[in-house]
């Protein structure tokens, strides 16, 4: 009933290429025991790591080990390494945002905040020198990482704009241009008739 199944052969094998590393450990940070958010950086080689207590740990190669504090220790919410600027950014429960200098961690950080919650940072476009902050409000501000100031350029609530203008296109049948041939109403203190004007002969 049920033809027995052949099993090819596997020819590809010649074709593989041959393993160059190995899963392995290659570090152990075993402190870091309220961890809330990891953030990565290719180009700087940096992994920074935000904790619950408002610590922030960077860590790099062989040696490269550092960390920083939130101001009034508030737990870290969301963790950005910025390679253009050489800038970390760290934005807290409070919705602050605090930005650190790479090469000189030691230096205050420059805080900065907001009208609404931040939802989301974002500076993966490496061709400029802003990050780009998603707020609870819907709108999507920008920060000057040179400068150390918010930017005038703001994205608007694309959805908010979507519902005023569809709001301001709905208009009512009964005072709709089209509809004025068809139809012919007539009213009186105590009726109200309307009458379509399709059922007339022309």
């Amino acid at each position: 009933m049920f033809r027995e199944r052949r099993v090819l052969a596997d020819l590809s094998t010649g074709q593989r290429d041959p393993d160059d590393w190995e899963i392995g450990r290659l570090r152990t940070v075993d402190y870091f025991l309220d961890t809330r958010v990891l953030t990565y950086e290719p180009t700087l080689s940096l992994l920074a790591v935000g904790t619950a207590s408002g610590l922030i740990c960077v860590l790099g190669g062989p040696g490269v080990e550092c960390s920083v504090q939130t101001p009034k220790g508030s737990p870290v919410k969301i963790l950005q390494l910025a390679a253009s600027t050489d800038k970390l950014l760290s934005v807290d429960d409070h919705d602050q945002l605090h930005i650190w200098n790479l090469k000189d961690l030691t230096e205050p950080p420059k805080s900065t905040r907001f009208d609404h919650a931040i939802k989301y940072a974002d500076d993966t476009n490496r061709c400029n020198d802003d990050v780009f902050l998603a707020l609870q409000s819907g709108e999507i501000r920008t920060y000057d990482l040179l400068c150390l100031k918010k930017s005038p350029y703001v994205i608007p609530n694309l959805w908010d704009m979507f519902q005023t203008k569809i709001a301001s296109s709905v208009v009512d049948p009964m005072h709709s241009p089209s509809s004025w041939p068809r139809r012919a109403t007539a009213s009186s203190e105590s009726s109200f008739m309307e009458i379509s004007t399709s059922t007339f002969a022309t």
